[in-house]
């Protein structure tokens, strides 16, 4: 990649209509693995990866997984109700089960 590609610049605004973007497609209720469906969304879009990488580029603490798990959270209006450590998407190592 060149570095004009990491030179960009994107906002929580937009990584939070990412997320919102994803959410739409799935039906409610939302399925437990809601987030790693969330992600893998993410990693299997190359227009919605791209917007991801360049946020996570931008991240010094590493919090963009953190954040977007959040996101999803907050928008699905769930709550943690465990953890899977195997997720399918390879964008993260953990995400929390969602529930009413």
């Amino acid at each position: 990649m060149t570095e004009e590609y990491y030179a960009e610049s994107i906002s929580t605004e937009e990584i939070e209509d990412l997320v919102m973007e994803v959410l739409r497609k799935f039906s409610r209720p939302y399925p437990q693995d809601i987030t790693d469906q969330v992600f893998l969304a993410i990693e299997n879009d190359d227009n919605k990866r791209r917007r991801y990488t360049i946020f996570a580029g931008q991240d010094k603490e590493g919090t963009t997984n953190a954040w977007i798990g959040k996101m999803v959270k907050e928008h699905t209006r769930l709550k943690v109700k465990g953890t899977c450590s195997n997720p399918k998407s390879s964008l993260i190592k953990t995400y929390s089960i969602l529930g009413n």
